[in-house]
């Protein structure tokens, strides 16, 4: 499963719903390993594959949802069995497409080009994230929405639970935006078992989807949440991404 070699976002804290216009402060939220659980942000779904819980990914479209590339070992496919469940499994919307970027790669666990686009076989009738398109900047607040570990060691915490919680924009490369490992409980972090999630900013007054959760930058992510973590820039693919999903450029 794409959780032994790869990071993926974990569960966080606080009470944003999908409408909001910002983010709450930093005092507002706690660690990932206390993380509250959440039923808001409906356009994040968690991926069934095989009957086994996957990876996550997020609405961008009524018939489309972005994730990570690796949750599919980088291979575009037409699946026999893939699911996205939506409200805690209220809705549950089969996959009938997924297209990996075509540059996508693994090089010893770090991954770039990190993206796989899935058609939907139907609409699940919920709301769309808009897409970023402009760069991450560093000391950017930004909002983790995952199904993950809070503990990576242990297997009954990823249990399909939606979370969220926020930490800050760190590095900034090209392709990539990487977050801080957290020093104290009022910073989350990605985990096992969040692949593929969303990683939120409020731009213009709503949130935007400005990554897509890929990996850690530390060998020491199988035992641990608290490393460094980045994620796959979607700005960085927007003209891939809309391209590929038929969407206006």
């Amino acid at each position: 499963m794409p959780f032994a070699r790869h990071l993926a976002p974990c569960l966080f804290v606080c009470s944003l719903s999908l409408g909001c216009g910002s983010l709450p402060s930093p005092d507002a939220s706690t660690s990932i390993y206390q993380g509250t659980i959440t039923k808001d942000h409906e356009s994040v779904g968690l991926l069934i594959r095989d009957g086994k819980l996957w990876c996550s990914a997020t609405l961008i479209a009524p018939q489309l949802a972005l994730s990570a590339g690796h949750c599919f070992e980088g291979k575009s496919e037409t699946p026999a069995s893939l699911f996205i469940d939506f409200n805690q499994g209220a809705i549950r919307t089969q996959v009938s497409e997924v297209i990996v970027h075509p540059q996508y790669s693994d090089w010893f666990g770090r991954v770039t080009s990190d993206f796989a686009l899935l058609k939907l076989a139907e609409k699940p009738g919920l709301p769309s994230m808009k897409l970023a398109a402009s760069a991450p900047i560093k000391g950017e607040p930004v909002l983790f929405v995952g199904y993950g570990y809070t503990d990576s060691l242990a297997k009954d915490t990823f249990d399909g639970t939606k979370r969220m919680g926020t930490n800050k924009v760190g590095t900034v490369d090209a392709k990539k935006l990487f977050f801080p490992k957290p020093t104290d409980a009022t910073t989350s972090q990605v985990c096992r078992g969040d692949s593929g999630g969303p990683v939120f900013a409020t731009r213009s007054g709503g949130l935007e989807l400005i990554g897509i959760v890929s990996g850690s930058t530390e060998g020491a992510a199988a035992k641990t949440c608290r490393i460094e973590a980045y994620a796959a820039r979607v700005d960085a693919y927007l003209e891939w991404i809309r391209i590929t999903a038929g969407l206006p450029l």
